[in-house]
């Protein structure tokens, strides 16, 4: 009997290291040190690139080279750039929030950023078009999402997924399409025609919710593809 008290609760202490020891690896925040790619252990205090449950902050020039994942980006200095080699994804579980620095994508071809959380720019620069080169932002969220911040920004592709609801609090111009998907929205409140721009097309199967200065309703509900 002494024997098996002394092995359970062995086991039982080993089982509770491992979940602590899981735990904390589930919150780590990775913060650049150098200029690097973003998969490159290097380019990280600690050594450790971030990985799906790690929340990233940017503070030098960092480059994806594949497709990655992570809970959360910060760009407060450097560049968040984007050389994939092909059109891939680069996933945030999270929110992105850039105070300064850039976000651009330098080569591959198109990268899309899949983003569940918010999306707020109060500082840098964010180029969604550089030459041929795109970057494209589509909304995964399950609930309410929000666009804001004190900088204007200008999309290309900008896509709204099911199941997300988007409110665009920024100006915003969108160079290529605006997508909003069935069973998602889209609320641009307080619209200007010189702050709000769609320069491109719509493919509208969801709700646009559009609202003037004064708080009347001008759009609602459309399903125009």
């Amino acid at each position: 009997m002494k024997h098996l008290y002394l092995l359970r609760l062995s086991l039982l202490i080993t089982s509770l290291w491992a979940l602590s020891t899981q735990f904390s690896f589930a919150q780590a925040t990775r913060t650049s040190q150098a200029n690097g790619p973003w998969s490159t252990g290097s380019t990280w205090v600690g050594g450790v690139a971030p990985g799906p449950l790690d929340k990233a902050i940017i503070q030098h020039t960092v480059t994806v080279t594949a497709a990655a994942t992570c809970a959360g980006v910060t760009v407060s200095a450097g560049t968040l750039r984007f050389n994939m080699g092909a059109p891939r994804n680069f996933t945030v579980n999270g929110d992105l929030l850039q105070t300064g620095g850039d976000i651009i994508t330098f080569g591959g071809g198109t990268t899309t950023i899949l983003l569940s959380g918010n999306f707020t720019r109060n500082g840098g620069t964010y180029t969604s078009v550089n030459g041929g080169l795109r970057t494209d932002n589509t909304f995964t969220g399950t609930g309410a999402q929000s666009v804001g911040g004190s900088q204007a920004t200008t999309y290309n592709n900008f896509t709204v997924n099911a199941g997300s609801n988007v409110t665009l609090g920024n100006a915003a111009t969108i160079n290529r399409t605006l997508t909003i998907n069935a069973g998602s929205s889209l609320t641009v409140p307080n619209v200007s025609i010189a702050a709000n721009v769609i320069t491109g097309n719509t493919s509208i199967s969801g709700d646009l919710l559009l609202t003037a200065a004064g708080g009347n309703e001008v759009v609602h509900g459309c399903n125009d593809n």
